[in-house]
């Protein structure tokens, strides 16, 4: 006992402090305005016109939406706000990409293979009912 209080008592006849000294407050960084907060529901980021692509690739394939965004952003030189929906089927996939593919892209993606099958890049000709089954 006689120890502690006395190491007590030299503490305090140095000039420090006996109790710790509370925690400053937390500093805010400011943020950018392209900075998002993965908390909130975000907004697609391409309002453009879309048309959907049927591609030959689904849920037998094993594959997901990283695996077709990857996939043909790659091969085609797409962005990934270049993308919209994704809907995967048992045997197929509904992808929505730009209205306006260059002919050169298309050709890229003509020899595109997702989980080594060929994807056979085409535009959606079915009824909006039959696409919504999908969804």
């Amino acid at each position: 006992m006689a120890d502690v209080a006395a190491a007590l008592a030299l503490q305090s006849h140095d000039g420090e402090a006996f109790l710790l000294k509370p925690e400053p407050p937390p500093v805010y960084k400011e943020r950018h305005r392209d900075e998002r907060d993965p908390r909130k529901p975000q907004k697609p980021r391409n309002t453009g016109n879309f048309t959907t692509y049927r591609i030959a690739v689904g849920k037998r394939h094993k594959i997901g939406p990283g695996a077709i965004v990857g996939a043909i952003a790659n091969e085609g030189g797409l962005h990934r706000s270049d993308f919209g929906h994704i809907a995967i089927g048992p045997d197929f996939s509904l992808v929505e990409l730009p209205a306006k593919l260059s002919p050169a892209t298309l050709k890229k993606l003509e020899h595109t293979r997702i989980s080594g099958v060929l994807i056979n890049l085409q535009p959606e000709k079915t009824s909006s009912k039959a696409r919504r089954k999908y969804t």
